[in-house]
């Protein structure tokens, strides 16, 4: 019989502990390296700690550095790294400052000594502030380690340099700081506002029925839900349980002098055929915290305001148009007010601007939010987008894209 196999569990640290180890980070390394500095080359270089990192990738930033490996018990190495800019700070304050430009590709043995001397030396000044060398039956089960990084400055000439210290873990216990307690109530915090935006719900049309929409008519969202909306902030998607205001509710036989979009017409050929979801969504909004609150926790939240808000139709990227909300059954529609031109050659005139909207805020109904962002690819649900500044979402869109059915014309090859 096989022995089967288990995984070996690895204990894996938030990076966020970091934040609450700096302050020891802070307290010991810096005092460990300018004793180092004044004790091997006399005062006049000065070393900030300017950061702690898990990923040694990160500080390098393809320059090139001086490396020394100290061994510095039975089971663990230190490694100390110069950059080349602070190699010539410290050949300058040690050897005096040189008749030529440094390269670090042509470091002479005088010079290489110093520096494997100096960081020796620093080792010699930390490993005194560590933990304890473990026991002699000590089993190392990882390599994990801290990188300290430094900025050095000569205070002289105002020039300035990289050192990077990196200490095993296993030798190191930093202190964290513990939280005393909130400062603020939430509560406090629930009239801010933030960026958001609101899909009502899509619904699936043929090429063919998307070429003969017309004003006035009336676009039935068969998935929606009157009750429920979906709401994007940043990379969060949450579902918002609404009071829908049933003044906007149309009768299912209600002529309303334009066509209901939900029989399917005669497919003609097959291009005609081919299906995509169009997307019905309210401009962006603000949101209050405190509302954002009541969503987390499953309430219902008011937004009696809804039916005045101008709705966008879009079909992946692009918008076909703009309408009224209304309610028909449990089902929100869409009865459609302007249809955008089917394409700038087709009617020598180019795209008008449709407006921005009143924009729904849930709270304070004066502000006026920007058009939407970009919309998800047909047959999966929108992709949530991060919210952004109003005027700052409109400048990286170049505002609305223009429609072209020609958009979903297909080639030769694709039939």
């Amino acid at each position: 019989m096989a022995k089967k196999k288990t995984k070996k569990k690895v204990k894996i640290e938030s990076p966020s502990l970091l934040y609450q180890e700096y302050d020891w980070y802070e307290n010991l390394f810096p005092i460990a390296l300018q004793k180092s500095s004044d004790g091997f080359f006399l005062p006049g270089l000065t070393f900030y700690m300017i950061g702690v990192s898990k990923n040694i990738n990160l500080l390098q930033l393809r320059e090139a550095h001086f490396v020394t490996k100290v061994r510095i018990d039975k089971f663990y190495d230190m490694f100390l790294r110069i950059s080349e800019g602070a190699i010539a700070l410290l050949l300058n304050k040690g050897l005096g400052r040189a008749g030529r430009p440094f390269n670090i590709e042509n470091v002479s043995d005088l010079e290489k000594n110093m520096l494997t001397g100096f960081n020796e030396y620093v080792s010699r000044i930390i490993v005194p502030f560590l933990e304890p060398p473990p026991v002699v039956n000590f089993v190392r089960t990882n390599f994990d380690m801290t990188h300290i990084t430094f900025l050095v400055k000569d205070e002289e000439e105002g020039t300035f340099g990289r050192f990077i210290v990196s200490v095993p873990d296993g030798r190191m216990s930093p202190e964290k700081i513990e939280s005393l307690g909130d400062k603020f109530e939430y509560t406090e915090f629930y009239e801010c506002h933030t960026d958001a935006k609101l899909v009502l719900g899509k619904t699936r049309f043929s090429v063919d029925e998307l070429k003969s929409l017309e004003e006035g008519d009336l676009v039935i969202l068969e998935d929606s839900d009157i009750r429920n909306l979906t709401l994007y902030i940043q990379d969060e998607v949450k579902t918002v349980h609404i009071e829908p205001n049933m003044d906007i509710e149309l009768p299912f036989d209600n002529d309303n002098g334009g066509e209901t979009m939900t029989e399917k017409a005669v497919p003609k050929n097959l291009w005609d055929t081919i299906e995509v979801d169009m997307y019905a969504e309210l401009d962006p909004v603000k949101i209050s915290l405190g509302n954002l609150k009541k969503i987390e926790l499953g309430q219902v939240v008011d937004v009696a305001a809804l039916y005045d808000n101008q709705i966008t139709l879009r079909v992946e990227n692009k918008v076909i148009g703009h309408g009224e909300l209304v309610i028909v059954n449990d089902r929100y529609g869409v009865k459609i007010a302007d249809i955008l031109q089917k394409s700038a050659s087709m009617s020598g005139e180019a795209m008008g601007d449709f407006g921005e909207g009143a924009g729904l805020n849930l709270l304070d109904q004066s502000e006026q939010p920007q058009p939407a962002g970009a919309q998800p690819q047909a047959e999966a649900q929108p992709v949530p987008q991060q919210a952004t500044a109003p005027a700052q979402q409109s400048a990286e869109e170049g505002g609305e894209e223009e429609f072209d059915y020609s958009d979903f014309e297909l080639d030769d090859s694709d039939i």
